[in-house]
């Protein structure tokens, strides 16, 4: 069974708080990561935009993925296939083990 998330849930959303200038100005940019108001997280130094979003976009992901394994497990039973080998499974449950702070082997 795998255990709840204690991270903060989403959705989450992207804002360039100061520093994000144009072209050579750019140098250091602070993109903040929220939850409504709070800042939960942030990405410091040149257009690290991309990386914000990736963290905006995590706590759906991370849904995303439980939801498609318990789908896959329903369907591997039903035409009788083992679930458990997958290559693919086992990556997907690492990265919700890690996401939930678990141990990763």
């Amino acid at each position: 069974m795998t255990k709840e998330p204690k991270f903060t849930p989403g959705p989450y959303t992207t804002q360039e708080e100061w520093g994000c200038g144009q072209g050579e100005e750019r140098h250091l940019c602070f993109h903040s990561i929220r939850r409504d108001e709070k800042i939960i997280a942030s990405t410091w130094s040149g257009p690290q935009l991309h990386n914000a979003n990736l963290l905006a976009a995590a706590p759906e992901l991370f849904e995303a993925l439980r939801q498609t394994l318990r789908m896959l497990e329903v369907s591997y039973r039903q035409l009788g296939m083992n679930f458990s080998d997958n290559e693919r499974v086992k990556s997907a449950r690492a990265a919700i083990a890690k996401a939930l702070g678990e141990e990763v082997s």
